[in-house]
């Protein structure tokens, strides 16, 4: 078990990338589905990815329901 806590310079950056993200995707007349953290799993690794965010908009349609 790791535990890790959140600097202030890392939250800072994860909202200004998380805005950004938005805006783009708003200006560009596309859908998102935005996730919080979640864990990915993926079989070709040995471990799964668990990013702060997520965000799925080519993919929007499929994993929204």
């Amino acid at each position: 078990m790791e535990i890790t806590i959140p600097l202030k310079d890392h939250e800072f950056a994860a909202r200004l990338i998380e805005r950004l993200i938005y805006f783009l995707v708003v200006e560009m007349g596309l859908r998102i589905k935005t996730m919080g953290s979640t864990t990915l799993e993926r079989e070709d690794l040995d471990r799964n990815p668990e990013p702060d965010n997520a965000y799925y908009i080519q993919n929007q349609s499929i994993v929204t329901g």
